[in-house]
């Protein structure tokens, strides 16, 4: 009997054509001559969390959402082991701009549910709406659930699983045309592709599940996102046996889609995290570099030029494992920061994420904000 594949093990680069997607007139440098963004800010949003039992919690899957002048963070908590029952979210909260944070609230899993894990967020019309993924026992039957917050009982309420099919939110709504909207994420299945929900709003109408075919067959953690780009949606995944950034496209609005192909952009093994910037430039946040894309270090930017064929020709380290002198964040040798997400407001990016600060186990992480 053959070993069953591991998705998330390196295998080497892609076999055959590769997308261009990368627009730089020299090649990608290597981690550590890759030029830091001048100007970040760090803060912790939540230190690591001990547990009862003397040990660590499980954190990991931070999403931000401007929510009025409130920034608001979830993320999944588990005092047990990641992806089994108990999960649970955490919301915190800042309102001086992500420097402080508080307590907002807590989302635990629902009656005959086992567990409730991270997923994204929709500040929209007044209504703060959250998607999260639940699941019984190990990642059995993974669905989202939609909540909204109801500000005066200060609590969230359900309104039911709103997508069938193992699909697992990973990007906030995004409006792709008057009348639809599109989710991205992947699919806790068989292959584990990346995938999209359409709806006509988020607010409570049905979503239909579309799946992303791979060009390849090895299994992968296929976890994705969405730009938004022109006429067309341009969907980016993980793809951890080469470590490259998958590319598939759609041009009816996310209803069907090209087949996810290698490109020829270094990605480490983690969640991707893009869009559009408001002066119409392309991002991806996560590791890219010549020569560390076999570990989580150091989270990068990309970013390419407006109004051309989408591609990335600049990339910056926004937070390397190890930070000089005395600051308000982990600084390890053997740090891994992931899971990224961003938002921007008033000319500035706000990006979250997770960070090991060098212990050892499965996302035993602070969460931080850049």
């Amino acid at each position: 009997m053959s070993p069953v594949p591991n998705p998330f093990a390196y295998v080497g680069p892609p076999a055959g054509e590769v997308r261009s997607c990368w627009r730089g007139r020299e090649a990608i440098p290597g981690a550590r001559d890759l030029p830091r963004y001048p100007g970040v800010r760090w803060t912790t949003i939540q230190p690591a969390r001990p547990t009862v039992a003397g040990g660590l919690a499980f954190q990991h899957g931070v999403h931000l959402v401007w929510h009025g002048e409130t920034l608001l963070a979830s993320w999944a908590v588990n005092l047990a082991t990641e992806n089994t029952g108990g999960e649970f979210v955490q919301v915190r909260q800042s309102d001086d701009l992500g420097r402080t944070w508080r307590d907002h609230s807590v989302l635990r899993p629902p009656a005959g549910t086992a567990a409730l894990s991270h997923g994204v967020m929709l500040s929209r019309e007044g209504r703060l709406l959250a998607w999260l993924a639940a699941f019984e026992g190990r990642l059995q039957g993974v669905h989202p659930r939609q909540y909204e917050w109801h500000e005066s009982e200060r609590c969230w309420g359900e309104t039911g699983p709103v997508i069938d099919g193992g699909f697992w939110p990973l990007q906030e709504p995004q409006a792709v045309a008057p009348d639809a909207w599109v989710m991205a994420g992947f699919l806790v299945t068989e292959g584990n592709l990346p995938a999209v929900a359409r709806a006509a709003e988020p607010g409570g109408s049905a979503w239909t599940l579309h799946c992303i075919q791979r060009e390849d067959t090895a299994p992968a953690w296929s976890e994705s996102a969405v730009i938004r780009w022109q006429d067309r949606l341009i969907n980016v995944s993980r793809h951890g046996p080469t470590r490259r950034l998958y590319w598939a496209e759609s041009d009816d609005g996310g209803r069907t889609w090209s087949p996810a192909r290698p490109t020829d952009l270094p990605f480490a093994d983690t969640k991707p995290c893009a869009g559009v910037l408001a002066d119409g430039r392309p991002y991806l946040i996560g590791t890219t570099s010549a020569d560390t894309v076999m570990r989580r270090d150091p989270l990068t930017l990309a970013v390419g030029p407006a109004g051309v064929d989408p591609g990335f020709d600049q990339v910056w380290s926004l937070r390397p494992a190890v930070l000089p002198g005395e600051i308000a964040v982990e600084s390890h040798t053997e740090a891994l920061l992931s899971y990224a997400h961003a938002v921007e407001r008033d000319g500035h990016l706000y990006v979250a994420y997770s960070n090991t600060g060098g212990r050892p186990g499965a996302n035993l992480n602070s969460i931080e904000l850049a």
